[in-house]
């Protein structure tokens, strides 16, 4: 099976591409020839040996579907192409347009539909609303109100900042099968995040303790395919949406060392795979990202500059 992958920058804001490629590869039951989607040959995920079998350059969708959608065909035909697995939040809506071109190409993709999308988004607003309303005591025992969104990393510029008064932030992903019904859950504590909002340290807790919010979601928007739920909990345990991904997150590789490759199974998923039960990953696993240094030949570079196109042999 032939699997492409977008989402290949590593770099301050990582994208979830590269922890999909590591998820795939590290999933020896499986036989996948794994391919790399970039849109610019800058991609740092590019010069990682290893990930992937061949790699492209391919046209942005959001300037150009039909280039786009042209340049997938013709990769379809040279290399073969099976399945696409967008990683980009902002692919989302761009690949609900190309859908039906690309079923016709017989190339799957799962995708929530434009109402799903439209119902996530008014559930995350219907939070905000509420989350507004809601007061807390601050050190001083003044009354503040919540900001609208919980977004402010735990981790700051300044060295002096107390991190035991900082919220404590969680993310939870999930896969639904076409019926709307969750077949793999993943959650998170994240304990490093970046400036940038990477997650650079995480660690696994017990699914459980989300499950019934995750379902609750999934039902009321009919959802398919990989959500992704943000989540805070401030000091005195009330417990906020702070926002919603429709793609895997940057901490995704993380689920193929805890007990549930969530990348694979929703190739299981698109593939029609029948699944039993839900695979959940086991609390006490942690993600530790670091900044490497990857030295390679000029001639690497060349390639995908020039062609377009690399293979990795």
């Amino acid at each position: 099976m032939i699997v492409a992958v977008t989402g290949l920058n590593t770099a301050s804001a990582p994208e979830a591409g590269f922890g999909v490629l590591q998820a795939l590869n590290g999933d020896s039951k499986r036989n996948y020839q794994l391919i790399g989607l970039a849109y610019q040959p800058l991609d740092t995920g590019l010069f990682h040996l290893g990930l992937m079998k061949k790699a492209f350059v391919v046209p942005s969708p959001g300037a150009d579907q039909e280039a786009f959608l042209g340049r997938i065909k013709q990769i379809k035909k040279e290399a073969g192409l099976d399945i696409i697995i967008p990683t980009i939040e902002e692919e989302v809506n761009l690949f609900n347009d190309m859908e039906p071109q690309l079923r016709a190409a017989d190339i799957a993709i799962l995708l929530p539909s434009r109402r799903s999308l439209r119902e996530l988004r008014s559930a995350l607003n219907r939070q905000l609303e509420k989350q507004e309303e809601v007061s807390v005591k601050d050190d001083n025992n003044e009354p503040t109100v919540l900001p609208p969104a919980l977004i402010k990393n735990p981790v700051s510029e300044q060295a002096s900042l107390d991190l035991t008064v900082a919220p404590d932030y969680f993310a939870v992903t999930v896969i639904a099968g076409s019926k709307s019904k969750i077949v793999a859950i993943s959650s998170i504590k994240k304990i490093l995040i970046s400036r940038y909002g990477g997650t650079w340290m995480a660690l696994t807790v017990d699914s459980d303790e989300f499950m019934a919010l995750a379902v609750e979601i999934v039902r009321k928007t009919s959802w398919q395919g990989t959500l992704t739920i943000e989540i805070t909990r401030n000091q005195q345990g009330e417990q906020f949406i702070s926002g919603f991904r429709q793609s895997f997150p940057d901490w995704i590789g993380l689920t193929a060392q805890a007990g549930a490759n969530l990348p694979a199974i929703l190739i299981d998923v698109i593939s029609g795979k029948k699944l039993r039960g839900v695979s959940k990953t086991s609390p006490g696993k942690v993600l530790v990202r670091s900044s490497i240094d990857v030295v390679t030949d000029l001639n690497h570079f060349g390639k995908i500059s020039l062609n377009g196109e690399i293979n990795y042999g």
